[in-house]
């Protein structure tokens, strides 16, 4: 994926005019404490495939050429081509035409890609609703999560020499980078890394302040010691048939803790210090970490039905009844019956594992949510 830098600037002057980083405020919720009408808010997101958190920010927003720009790469609809003249000139869109950072159809223009805003900061990464691409590049709330939790935890005035696993767009690198002494960011998929450089040019950092590599982590980690590792983790679990189409970013293996497992024992056995993780998945998380003689410390960020999950694999990924079905069997030999987005923080040290549940889903959610899903997934 090659992107010039014409495009980017674009990108970024029309970003920056329009106050775009003020979508941050709906991604922010998800750190609240949820209320429920939040909680109610986020099941009908879902129902509505993103329509009703439209129809939020198209009533909440009263700047014309902003709402044209939500449009476009936060919500992934059609603009007309009258209405892009807001925010292009006729040679700029021609460019991002040529770039296909933008697709012209008729007398509209659509976009295959999504920008989330995050702390001042800009990351392009595909729309990958109802999409069964391997090599998607995405980036979404488990990572704000994610960031929102690590700052409140350990960051200090210390400096961090820090690995980030499974980079994707590079979203936590980046924003990790004013505690890093030095930051590394690997990822086995080419088209993740490419995403991480333009992320990096989009919001102006040198390059040489953020190693990205293409590799295995592992191989990172036998050759040097970091002070915190942290990765956001592919965490569902997918039929074994479905794996040449599953994006890597996404895909846990059948139980979906394949690869988290096999970070925490390598990371237990380097001479890394730190580990931090975001991951959405069963509670059998706390029986693999009871395996480790560490200082644990797991806050459950929210709380999800087995059926909410059952829906994520229909609407996002796209896979049929009977895979979903196959998905069903595998939580029910492992008395999987509900998810929880966790962070955790792990140190090395004497055992210790502490547990905080800073949310719980609202018992009429949890109604709503079994009584819909069951039926329309399964």
């Amino acid at each position: 994926m090659k992107i010039n830098m014409d495009s980017i600037k674009i990108l970024k002057d029309v970003l920056d005019s329009t106050d775009y980083s003020l979508s941050e405020k709906f991604f922010n919720n998800i750190n609240k404490k949820f209320s429920y009408k939040i909680a109610f808010y986020s099941f009908l997101d879902v129902l509505t495939k993103k329509r009703f958190m439209f129809f939020r920010i198209k009533k909440s927003c009263k700047n014309k050429k902003l709402l044209v720009t939500y449009k476009l790469f936060l919500m992934s609809k059609k603009v007309t081509i009258e209405e892009s003249k807001l925010l292009f000139s006729e040679n700029e869109l021609d460019v991002l035409i040529k770039d296909k950072l933008v697709i012209r159809v008729d007398n509209s223009i659509f976009s295959n890609y999504v920008i989330l805003p995050y702390e001042n900061k800009y990351f392009l990464i595909d729309n990958c609703y109802g999409k069964r691409n391997k090599y998607l590049v995405y980036s979404g709330p488990e990572t704000i999560l994610f960031l929102n939790n690590i700052k409140n935890i350990i960051f200090s005035n210390q400096k961090f020499n820090i690995l980030d696993v499974g980079t994707g767009p590079g979203t936590i690198a980046i924003n990790m980078m004013e505690k890093a002494k030095n930051i590394t960011a690997c990822d086995i998929n080419k088209r993740a890394i490419d995403f991480a450089k333009i992320n990096l040019m989009l919001n102006k950092i040198p390059k040489n302040r953020i190693r990205v590599k293409k590799c295995n982590y592992e191989k990172l980690l036998t050759k040097y010691k970091f002070d915190l590792i942290v990765s956001n983790p592919p965490f569902l679990a997918f039929p074994q048939k479905t794996k040449k189409t599953v994006p890597i970013y996404a895909n846990g293996g059948k139980n979906g803790l394949e690869f988290t497992s096999q970070l925490i024992k390598n990371f237990y056995n380097s001479k890394s210090r730190r580990l931090f993780l975001v991951i959405m998945t069963g509670n059998n998380i706390i029986e693999i970490l009871n395996r480790y003689n560490m200082k644990i410390e797991i806050n459950v960020i929210r709380e999800h039905s087995k059926y909410f999950i059952y829906n994520i694999y229909k609407n996002v990924f796209n896979l049929t009844r009977e895979e979903i079905k196959e998905v069903s069997e595998n939580f029910e030999e492992n008395n999987i019956d509900r998810f929880y987005t966790y962070v955790i923080y792990i140190k090395k040290g004497s055992k210790k594992i502490k547990i905080n549940t800073l949310y719980k889903l609202p018992i009429m959610i949890k109604f709503i949510e079994n009584l819909y899903f069951k039926f329309k997934c399964l």
